[in-house]
């Protein structure tokens, strides 16, 4: 029985393997036999573009994520930098429709000079900006200790843009999502 399963194995296998030829020679007659060889095919690496700050952000934030919401007054230096002067981490004004956002990849926007509107949904929260209806400018980055991971996300919203309702509970869920993402070509 082994023998005849070995036999099958080679009967079935091997001509795929080794090709016959029956090649007429001027000078020999007979067969001639090439054993094809498998070689590694070879593997064409593709070159894979690094992602940008805008993919980045996208892959991120394209779905409904939720984040921690407070609120700040950026004139008010206990709650910011001692320096303050009412403008944000991004030298923008902080105001009606701005927000600071903590998330690990809030550096690299201000590195690049992106703007990033955020749509934000949830907890009763029913705000017009400028923007639209619940959209929010990133003009401002939290502390250090809310930037440390891209799935964790922290809200501030401007105090002038919440109700007396959200101003006393303080802390509050919301879901964000990105709006649009203007990146500095685009700015005028």
């Amino acid at each position: 029985m082994r023998k005849f399963l070995v036999f099958l194995f080679v009967f079935i296998f091997l001509p795929s393997a080794v090709e016959v030829d029956s090649n007429v020679n001027s000078a020999h007659y007979g067969l001639e036999r090439r054993i094809k060889t498998d070689k590694p095919m070879e593997v064409l690496k593709e070159e894979v573009a690094p992602k940008t700050v805008k993919d980045s952000i996208e892959e991120i934030l394209s779905d409904w994520r939720t984040a921690e919401a407070f609120f700040y007054d950026a004139n008010d230096s206990t709650q910011t930098r001692k320096d303050c002067d009412g403008s944000g981490a991004f030298g923008r004004k902080i105001e009606s429709g701005s927000i600071a956002l903590g998330s690990a990849f809030t550096k690299r926007l201000k590195e690049e000079n992106m703007i990033l509107l955020v749509e934000v949904k949830g907890y009763n929260l029913n705000v017009v900006t400028q923007y639209g209806k619940n959209i929010f400018c990133v003009n401002d980055a939290m502390g250090d200790r809310y930037n440390q991971s891209d799935s964790i996300f922290f809200v501030d919203f401007f105090p002038g843009d919440l109700d007396f309702y959200h101003i006393q509970k303080g802390k509050f869920p919301v879901d964000i999502k990105i709006h649009e993402i203007i990146l500095p070509a685009d700015t005028l």
